[in-house]
């Protein structure tokens, strides 16, 4: 990871975080019925909740451990991991992962971090202000749809602006006459997305994060730049894949929480390993397992 920071242009600055279930095909450990403790005694049933399109949701039952992982979204190598029971929070994991990377800064370069995707199971308004206030990365995190279906907009207090969920910004012309507005970009100083009217594009209107740190990030959510970042989210799902297919997590015999975690690791060095000779035999594909 050291050599990635130091050889890699832009390397840490956009990075995923995800969740990544790891089966374990042994049986639930039962004290009735698991008197020769053949069974994974550390394993935990987990259940991940999908909302489709439609507003169905779909259910997703697991039973083993859950790698935690953060990567680098441009070049999809592994930055640092976890592995815990399947049925830990991945937002507390993400707390004390940001933290073990801020006390070890001989390894880690946690300043370099900008920009952090993830998907809406670690989006929190509460999260989004850390984030941004103690280490000063962007949260780019989707969002959970919770507003009641009949409430559309949100007023801006003291201004004839609203906003609706998906965090786009009208202004109130008249009763039922709201005009979207035009995003200038964040304004450091005062903590606060800048906006104007398209129609006249005069007064620069600006409304603080503080409003809700759910809805309103450093990067707004209706901007091209936000979707252009989330859309690098995808290289954590490859490298998901990539350790399902390539390294055999699909079809393993592992048990234990330690053994779990020590085969994540050795995965992670073969494969920064295999990247860090690409780059000195100066080959593109860093991430090829072909030599």
């Amino acid at each position: 990871v050291k050599f990635m920071y130091e050889n890699l242009e832009g390397f840490g600055e956009d990075c995923a975080i995800d969740g990544k279930f790891l089966d374990t095909y042994a049986k639930p450990y039962e004290k009735e019925k698991c008197k020769d403790n053949r069974a994974d005694h550390e394993a935990s049933h987990s259940c991940k909740t999908y909302q489709m399109q439609d507003g169905t949701i779909k259910k997703e039952w697991h039973y083993g451990y859950r790698a935690h992982i953060i990567c680098d979204a441009k070049y999809g190598l592994p930055i640092k991991s976890k592995v815990t029971p399947a049925n830990n929070s991945e937002q507390t994991e993400l707390d004390n992962m940001l933290k073990e990377m801020d006390n070890n800064k001989e390894k880690y370069k946690l300043e370099k971090m900008q920009n952090l995707m993830g998907d809406a199971g670690y989006e929190s308004g509460k999260r989004n202000k850390k984030l941004k206030e103690e280490y000063n990365i962007n949260p780019v995190i989707d969002i959970k749809h919770i507003w009641d279906k009949e409430e559309k907009y949100k007023e801006i207090e003291n201004q004839m602006i609203v906003y609706n969920e998906e965090g786009e910004v009208f202004y109130i012309v008249d009763l039922n006459n709201y005009e979207k507005m035009k995003y200038l970009g964040y304004d450091k100083e005062n903590n606060a997305l800048r906006y104007t009217r398209y129609s006249t594009g005069k007064k620069i209107y600006r409304i603080s994060l503080e409003t809700d740190y759910r809805i309103f990030t450093p990067i707004a959510r209706d901007s091209k730049k936000f979707k252009k970042k989330y859309r690098m989210r995808t290289e954590i799902e490859r490298l998901n894949g990539r350790i399902d297919r390539d390294y055999m997590f699909n079809d393993h015999f592992i048990r234990g929480q330690e053994k779990m975690e020590l085969m994540l690791n050795l995965t992670f060095i073969v494969m920064l390993t295999i990247g860090k000779g690409h780059i000195k035999n100066k080959q593109k594909n860093i991430r090829s397992l072909v030599a």
